[in-house]
């Protein structure tokens, strides 16, 4: 009788892959909202819960930086490529908005101090080392 080692069975099986959680509808809402080109209702949605004096110019920062996504062409959909529990409440989603031009990295940093999620950080930028950290992307310039 012929006998096939363990090792090499583990190398003939499919992987296994752990599905991540669903979004929180806020961030998923927001994503898709944005996939509509509804960009500035997407940061407005988020950042409702922004209520210290500084929220207000970081409010009108993130708004205003929908110019200049829209000079990336259109959006064509985004890949969510991990999202982190940091703990049961806060969530960093490290996304890829998928734009005519060049993608687009973000990260959504989502909050839930009770029953409700809120979007609490948004950044996005075109260097991937600017919002992804290198565990999950390496840097595409690295610095010296």
């Amino acid at each position: 009788m012929n006998r096939i080692p363990l090792a090499a069975l583990l190398l003939l099986a499919p992987p296994v892959v752990h599905a991540q959680q669903p979004l929180p509808p806020l961030v998923a809402g927001g994503l898709d909202s944005m996939k509509a080109g509804h960009c500035e209702t997407a940061f407005r949605n988020w950042g409702k819960a922004w209520s210290s004096p500084t929220d207000a110019g970081k409010m009108q920062s993130l708004v205003s930086s929908c110019d200049v996504l829209s000079h990336f062409g259109a959006l064509h959909g985004y890949e969510v490529v991990k999202s982190v529990d940091v703990g049961q409440r806060l969530l960093r989603v490290y996304v890829i908005l998928l734009y005519d031009n060049q993608p687009v990295y973000m990260l959504v940093v989502a909050y839930r101090p009770a029953a409700d999620w809120k979007i609490i950080a948004v950044n996005w930028n075109t260097l991937s080392e600017k919002v992804f950290p290198a565990e999950i992307l390496p840097a595409e310039h690295p610095g010296p």
